[in-house]
C-alpha cells in the first residue's frame, strides 16, 4: 500500500493540491485520479478544465504519472 496525493494545476498554477489516499497499485492510483478528476468537472465552476490536468505523486513528492482533463 502506498500513500498518493492528487495535484490538479494548470499553466498558470496550482488549484487543488493535498487529496491523498492509500493505493494498492498504479491501476488504483489512476482510477482514483480519474474520479477526482470527474468530481472536479461535476461541480459547478465556470473553470475550463480542459487546461487542467492533475498529477498524482507518491509520498516523496516525486510526480507518478498525470492525467490531462482534455483527455
Amino acid at each position: 500500500m502506498t500513500n498518493i496525493s492528487v495535484r490538479c494545476s494548470t499553466a498558470r498554477g496550482g488549484l487543488l493540491d493535498g487529496r491523498v489516499a492509500v493505493v494498492d497499485d498504479l491501476a488504483e492510483a489512476r482510477d482514483y485520479a480519474l474520479r477526482v478528476a470527474r468530481s472536479l468537472i461535476a461541480t459547478p465552476n465556470p473553470r475550463d478544465w480542459r487546461e487542467c490536468r492533475l498529477s498524482v505523486v507518491d509520498d516523496l513528492g516525486d510526480e507518478i504519472f498525470a492525467v490531462s482533463f482534455a483527455s
